[in-house]
């Protein structure tokens, strides 16, 4: 089995290396092939350092908890399916059928 492994942030210790090559002069594209990091980590990283003052990472992404629990869940469940089986049939009579060729008017 192939399992994904979290990707690691860069270290504080690598991020301030990077800022402090920047200040010295060097240029964006050099100082991200010095450290082996991708330019535009370099490019965010400055931009991050110039408007917070901060380069620490930011923490993990994570998703939202459920607004409903479990037994919100079991309830709402046929609710919702007995919605969509209704909007199914109704959109069944609405629904055009397609005209056979010849049928209806001549066409121009």
């Amino acid at each position: 089995m192939f399992y994904y492994s979290a990707i690691k942030a860069y270290s504080l210790d690598l991020r301030e290396r990077v800022v402090a090559a920047c200040q010295t002069g060097l240029t964006q594209p050099v100082v991200a092939a010095q450290f082996s990091v991708p330019r535009s980590f370099v490019a965010k990283l400055l931009r991050r350092q110039r408007t917070s003052g901060n380069v620490s990472a930011l923490p993990s992404g994570r998703s939202p908890a459920p607004r409903l629990d479990a037994a919100a869940l079991v309830q709402l469940t046929p609710c919702l399916r007995r919605l969509l089986h209704e909007r199914q049939w109704q959109n069944e009579d609405t629904v055009r059928k397609p005209r056979l060729p010849g049928a209806g008017s001549p066409r121009r």
